[in-house]
């Protein structure tokens, strides 16, 4: 990988890729995760708001590309902007393991939830 790429340590420059809490493509695959579940909870509150208030509307695609804007717009000023998710890092590092284990169990249970509720809007209402 010397020859080819310039790296001098493989293990490292694949340790910052992964992990580096600044520009790791973890973070950037979570980010992505975060901004999916925030646009398919606004996708499911929507659905269910138009079909309680006006049931014969049709869901366009104009509504879900707004979900989208408006979700990554969420993520960006509350975690992303100013790199408000290195404050969190340093929150999260104090944790006891039995904490971390509730909050991950709820982030999961959290998850999940929104996925349902978003079958259940396309499903029922």
């Amino acid at each position: 990988m010397k020859e080819k790429e310039g790296i001098e340590n493989p293990i490292e420059w694949y340790n910052d890729f992964w992990t580096d809490k600044k520009n790791g493509f973890s973070l950037w695959f979570t980010g992505g995760w975060l901004i999916g579940i925030v646009a398919l909870n606004l996708i499911a509150l929507g659905i269910i708001t138009m079909k309680i208030v006006s049931p014969e509307s049709i869901f366009n695609n104009y509504i879900f590309i707004s979900s989208g804007v408006i979700s990554y717009l969420i993520c960006y000023f509350l975690v992303f902007k100013n790199d408000q998710y290195l404050k969190y890092f340093k929150e999260f590092e104090n944790w006891s393991p039995s904490k971390r284990r509730t909050k991950t169990l709820t982030s999961i249970g959290f998850i999940l939830s929104v996925i349902a509720l978003f079958f259940i809007s396309l499903l029922y209402f």
